[in-house]
């Protein structure tokens, strides 16, 4: 091997190390399941409004959000829903990183329309929505990765995402930058079931006495750098 097949090897060994792989795919159960994410509920009455604490519930099909409303123990409110107030389903998974590639509705009533947010932002987030509201979300650190307009039907919907987060936020019907709505001008009721996605895997520390990744990298372009400089001395 080469010094610029030296450099270039060793370049892309710390670039691969440094940057993790992503474990097989996981799928969580949140209607009792043993290694579910945490979970919190949360609603507002308006896009503009901020958001207040639900109560997450468990029934057969999923889960659900209760507001503060009076009929939310009775179907299809027990449900999450945008019939009164637009709530939503938020997943917090600790330190893990997960690219949430799955969504499973267990339970219909009416209409199955959801979003579905990543929280991507350069502050770390407290694990709490309270003093945002639906239509500053996209601007505090949240992306959105899809609407998802399903018709009245149970099923796995794929979401299509991009991105690795410790955060999601599910909620009924569809959101922009102005704010939540129905999708397509009718009510939705929906129990989440289960979410799948990959788990992205931190890079292991090395041994004692191998260099960190990083190093790897900048010891290879440095060798770069001095083949370069000794084929200009050699062609001067």
């Amino acid at each position: 091997m080469n010094h610029k097949q030296l450099a270039c090897a060793l370049v892309t060994a710390g670039l691969a190390l440094g940057s993790g792989a992503a474990s097989a795919s996981t799928t969580w159960t949140l209607n009792g399941g043993t290694t579910m994410p945490a979970l919190s509920g949360w609603y507002a009455g308006t896009s503009s409004a901020s958001l207040s604490g639900g109560v997450v519930t468990g029934w057969d099909g999923g889960v659900g959000v209760k507001s503060d409303l009076s009929n939310e123990a009775t179907s299809p409110n027990h449900a999450l829903d945008n019939r009164d107030r637009f709530e939503s389903l938020l997943l917090d998974f600790g330190p893990q990183e997960v690219k949430l590639d799955k969504v499973s509705i267990g339970w219909v009533s009416n209409d199955s329309d959801f979003f579905l947010l990543a929280y991507t932002g350069a502050t770390p987030f407290s694990g709490s929505l309270a003093n945002n509201t639906y239509a500053n979300l996209l601007s505090s650190g949240w992306s959105l990765v899809g609407n998802y307009a399903n018709g009245a039907s149970t099923g796995t919907y794929n979401t299509g995402a991009s991105v690795y987060s410790s955060f999601w936020l599910i909620g009924a019907g569809a959101i922009s930058g102005s704010g939540v709505g129905n999708h397509d001008g009718k009510h939705d009721y929906i129990k989440i079931a289960s979410v799948a996605g990959v788990t992205k895997i931190p890079p292991p520390p090395p041994p004692p006495g191998v260099p960190e990744p990083g190093s790897l990298a900048l010891a290879g372009l440095g060798l770069l750098g001095l083949v370069a400089t000794r084929r200009r001395w050699k062609s001067a």
